[in-house]
C-alpha cells in the first residue's frame, strides 16, 4: 500500500437490535446497507470503490495528497452514492490530519460509519442536498470543523457522528430529522443554542452532553429525551413540550449543578428518570406552578429544620446550589400528584376516626382511595384477610402502607403503579398469597420481606420495582418464580433462592442487577431469558439442568464466569450472547451448541482491531469429544480468542455458518476428521490464522470458509470435499500453500479453476 493511502469501505452490521436493551449494540449502527461483493481500482489508479445493489459505486479507499480532498462523482461512468470507512484498515492519521478541506460528490446520499473521522484540520465541508443519511461517527473529532448545515432530506444522524468537535457551533438541523442519535453533538464545547425541529421524536443519550447550551428550543413532537442528554447545560428556563412521553436520568443535570430557576410541564403524563435537573432522586424535590386561588408561601411561615416542610427546606437549602426552583406541572399530572401528597398528607391509622376498614367478610376492596384522598400513608387494620385484586393499583400518593399480622392474601395488581410506594410493613407471620404484579410498577420501593407461608412468587409481582435493593425471601417453603418476577430490577443486590425451588419463569430476572445468584439443584425448569441483560458476574447451574434455554443469559455484560453441569446436552440460540466470559469449560455429553450461543458483534470487534482491546475475553476453546453440532455464528466474533482445542475420538459433524467468523486472533486449526459439513464463511475473516488442517470426513465446504483469511500461508487436506462452495479463500496471501491430496482430486481440481496463483503442494501417497 502506499504512503498517504487510506482505504475506506462499508461493513455490514453485525445484528438487529434485540428487545430494550439493547441500548448498546445501537451505538455503533447507524447504517443499515451492505459491503459489496467486491472493491476494484479506478482507471485512474485514484479511487477504490464497490458497486452498490442499486448499481451506483461507493468510494472505499483514496489517496490523500495536501490539504484538499475532492471526492468525484463518477468513478468509471458510475455515480458515487457514498463513502465510508473499514475499521480492519490501518490510515495514515497523520495524513488525515493535514486535510482543511473536503468536497463531496453532486449525487451523495449516504455518508457512512467514521467517514471522515479524525480529519481534525478540516474546516469546510459542504454536505450535498441529496443526503439522506449521516452514519456512525462520520465527522467525529473534526476539531477544526466550525459550521455545518445538514441539509433537508437528511432522516438519519448515526450515534457520535460530530461528537468532539470541539469548534463547532451551533448547528442547524433540518425539518426531515426523525431522531437524534446518541452522543452526537457530545463535547461540542460552543454549541450554545440549539433548536431542534418538530419532526425529531427522540433526542438519544447524551446528545448533547458537555455543550454549554444556553438557549434552547423544544418543538411539539418530540416524545423522548434520553439519560444526559443536555446535561452540563447552561440554561436558566426550561419548557418542555406536551408531546413528551419520557425523560432520561440526568438529562438538564446543569453544569456545577446549579443554574435552573425555572422548569415547566406541558406533559399530563411524562415519565422522569432519576436526577433528571441535578438533584437527588426525582420529583420529591421539585415545585409546580401555583394554580388558580392559591397564594405563594412565604420563607417565615416555615420552619427548615422540620423535614415535614420539604418546600422550604429544598427552597432555602443551599445543598443543591439552588435559590428558588420553580416547576410548572400541567394539572393532574404525575408532577402534580407528587407535589400536592407532599404538601398535604392523610394518614389513616386503625384506631382513628379516619381509620381504614375493610368489608364484613374481612376483605379490603379495590377503589377505596382515589388520588384526591391525596393518601400517604395507611394503616390496614386487624381482623382484615384479603386484599382485593386492584386494591390501591394507580394510587400514586401512598408511600408507607402497614398490612396487618391477620392477612393470608394480597391480591393480584394490589399495588401496581403506585409510583410512590416505598416501604411495605407485612405483619402478617404466615400467607397464602401474593398475586401476580402485586407490586409492578412500585418503583421507589427498596426492600421487602416475604413472610412464611407463600410457596411461589408469581409472574410480573415486582416487575419495574426499579430501586428495589433488597428482598428477603423465606428460608423454605417457594418452589416457584414466576415469568418476569424480578423483571427491571435493576438496583436488586442480594437474592437468596429456596432449596425447594422447583422452576424459574421465562424473563424471571431480565435486566435484574443482582450480581450474583446461586440456583438450588432442585431446580428442574429454567425458562427462556431468565437472566436476559443482567447484572450478573457468576452463574452456576443446577447439577441436573440437561439444556440451557434460548437467549437465558445473552447481553449480560457482566457475566464474566459460568459453571456448567455434567449432565447438560444442549445450550441453546443466543444462550450466552455477547457475555464476556473469560473461561469455558463445555462438558462432557454436551451435544450440540445453539445459533450465535456464545457471539459477539462482528462490527465492534472490527473497530477494535489493531487498538488493543477485545470484545470478548475467551481465550482459549476446548470442545468435548461428545459435540456434534456447532451452530450459525456460534461463536461469532470471539476476537480474544487465540486457539480452538477438538477432543480426540471427537463426534462433532457439522460447523455452522459463520461458526467462528470475526474471530480476529485464531491463529491455527485443525479440522477433525469426523467433521462432515463446514458452512458457509465459518473462519470468514479470522485474519490471524495461518495454519489450517482440513479432516479427512469433510464432505462439504460452503462458500467463502476462509475468505478473509489474509494472514493464511498452509492450507492442508489429507482428503478431498466432493462439493466446495465459491470464494474458498477469497483475499487470500500471496504466501498460501494449499496442500492436495492428488491432482485427480476436487479440491485441486476448484484450485486450478478459480485461483492459478495459489501454490499447490500435492501430498505424496502413503
Amino acid at each position: 500500500m502506499k504512503r498517504g493511502r487510506i482505504l475506506f469501505a462499508l461493513a455490514a452490521l453485525a445484528a438487529a437490535v434485540l428487545l430494550v436493551f439493547s441500548a448498546a449494540a445501537e451505538e455503533a449502527a447507524a447504517s443499515s446497507w451492505k459491503c459489496p461483493e467486491e472493491i476494484r481500482k479506478d482507471a485512474s489508479g485514484l479511487w477504490d470503490y464497490g458497486v452498490l445493489e442499486d448499481g451506483t459505486a461507493v468510494i472505499t479507499g483514496f489517496t490523500i495528497d495536501g490539504t484538499s480532498l475532492k471526492i468525484p462523482d463518477e468513478v468509471d461512468g458510475i455515480p458515487v452514492t457514498a463513502v465510508a470507512r473499514a475499521p480492519l484498515d490501518k490510515p495514515d492519521y497523520a495524513k488525515m490530519r493535514a486535510v482543511k478541506k473536503v468536497s463531496l460528490p453532486k449525487g451523495l446520499k449516504a455518508i457512512e460509519q467514521q467517514a471522515f473521522e479524525f480529519f481534525s484540520a478540516m474546516d469546510t465541508v459542504n454536505i450535498p442536498a441529496g443526503v439522506e443519511t449521516i452514519g456512525y461517527a462520520a465527522f467525529r473529532e473534526c476539531r477544526s470543523l466550525k459550521s455545518i448545515t445538514i441539509p433537508a432530506g437528511v432522516v438519519s444522524i448515526g450515534d457520535e457522528a460530530f461528537s468532539k468537535c470541539s469548534s463547532l457551533a451551533s448547528p442547524k438541523l433540518p425539518s426531515s430529522l426523525d431522531r437524534i442519535g446518541n452522543r452526537v453533538f457530545y463535547q461540542c464545547g460552543k454549541i450554545t443554542s440549539v433548536k431542534v425541529p418538530a419532526s425529531v421524536r427522540a433526542v438519544g443519550d447524551y446528545a448533547f452532553a458537555y455543550c454549554p447550551v444556553g438557549k434552547l428550543s423544544l418543538e411539539e413532537g418530540l416524545e423522548e429525551i434520553g439519560e444526559g442528554a443536555f446535561l452540563g447545560h447552561k440554561l436558566r428556563e426550561i419548557t418542555l413540550p406536551s408531546t413528551l412521553k419520557s425523560v432520561g436520568n440526568r438529562a438538564f443535570q446543569p453544569e456545577g449543578n446549579k443554574g435552573i430557576k425555572s422548569v415547566v410541564f406541558n406533559s399530563a403524563s411524562v415519565r422522569i428518570g432519576t436526577g433528571v435537573f441535578g438533584y437527588d432522586d426525582g420529583w420529591s424535590k421539585f415545585y409546580r406552578k401555583l394554580q388558580s386561588g392559591e397564594t405563594d408561601l412565604k420563607k417565615e411561615d416555615y420552619d427548615k429544620n422540620d423535614p415535614e416542610n420539604w418546600i422550604d427546606y429544598y427552597r432555602d437549602s443551599d445543598s443543591f446550589g439552588q435559590d428558588t426552583i420553580t416547576v410548572s406541572c400541567y394539572p393532574g399530572s404525575t408532577a402534580d400528584l407528587a407535589y400536592r401528597y407532599h404538601v398535604s398528607k392523610k394518614y389513616l391509622k386503625g384506631g382513628t376516626e379516619t381509620a381504614a376498614t375493610a368489608a364484613a367478610d374481612r376483605v379490603f376492596r379495590a377503589g377505596q382511595y382515589t388520588n384526591a384522598d391525596r393518601v400517604y400513608e395507611l394503616v390496614i387494620p386487624e381482623g382484615v384477610e384479603e386484599l382485593e385484586d386492584y386494591a390501591f393499583a394507580e394510587l400514586g400518593t401512598l408511600n408507607k402502607i402497614t398490612l396487618p399480622s391477620t392477612l393470608t392474601r394480597i391480591g393480584a395488581h394490589a399495588f401496581e403503579n403506585c409510583a410512590g410506594l416505598n416501604q411495605v410493613v407485612i405483619s402478617a407471620k404466615a400467607m397464602e398469597e401474593i398475586g401476580e404484579a402485586a407490586f409492578s410498577g412500585c418503583v421507589e420501593l427498596k426492600s421487602i420481606t416475604i413472610p412464611d407461608g407463600i410457596t411461589e412468587i408469581g409472574n410480573s409481582v415486582f416487575e419495574q420495582c426499579r430501586k428495589l435493593e433488597t428482598v428477603k425471601m423465606p428460608k423454605n417453603g417457594v418452589t416457584r418464580i414466576g415469568d418476569r418476577a424480578f423483571f427491571g430490577c435493576a438496583a436488586l443486590k442480594t437474592l437468596t433462592l429456596c432449596p425447594e425451588t422447583e422452576s424459574i419463569g421465562k424473563e424471571a430476572f431480565m435486566n435484574c442487577g443482582v450480581p450474583s445468584l446461586t440456583i438450588p439443584d432442585s431446580v428442574v425448569s429454567i425458562g427462556r431469558r431468565a437472566f436476559y441483560a443482567s447484572g450478573l458476574a457468576s452463574l452456576k447451574f443446577p447439577a441436573g439442568t440437561e439444556e440451557i434455554p434460548e437467549s437465558l443469559c445473552a447481553y449480560s455484560t457482566k457475566l464474566s464466569a459460568v459453571t456448567l453441569p455434567k449432565k447438560l446436552r444442549r445450550i441453546g440460540k443466543e444462550a450466552f450472547y455477547k457475555c464476556p466470559l473469560s473461561s469455558l469449560s463445555l462438558p462432557e455429553g454436551l451435544e450440540s451448541i445453539g445459533e450465535r450461543a456464545f457471539a459477539f458483534d462482528c462490527l465492534y470487534a472490527m473497530q477494535q482491531y489493531g487498538r488493543g482491546k477485545y470484545v470478548s475475553k475467551l481465550r482459549g476453546l476446548k470442545l468435548p469429544a461428545s459435540l456434534v453440532t456447532v451452530g450459525k455464528e456460534a461463536f461469532l466474533a470471539n476476537d480474544a480468542l487465540s486457539s480452538v482445542t477438538f477432543a480426540k475420538n471427537c463426534r462433532l459433524e457439522e460447523i455452522g455458518e459463520s461458526a467462528f467468523a470475526y474471530c480476529l486472533r485464531l491463529g491455527s486449526l485443525a479440522i477433525p476428521d469426523s467433521v462432515r459439513t463446514v458452512g458457509d464463511s465459518a473462519f470468514n475473516r479470522c485474519v490471524t490464522l495461518r495454519n489450517v488442517t482440513v479432516g479427512t470426513g469433510v464432505e462439504t465446504l460452503g462458500k467463502g470458509v476462509f475468505e478473509h483469511c489474509v494472514k493464511m500461508t498452509r492450507l492442508a487436506f489429507t482428503a478431498s470435499p466432493k462439493q466446495i462452495g465459491e470464494d474458498l479463500v477469497k483475499n487470500h496471501s500471496s504466501r498460501l500453500t494449499v496442500v492436495c491430496p492428488g491432482t485427480d482430486t476436487e479440491i485441486y481440481a476448484y484450485l486450478q479453476a478459480n485461483y492459478r496463483k495459489v501454490k499447490i503442494q500435492v501430498s505424496k501417497k502413503k
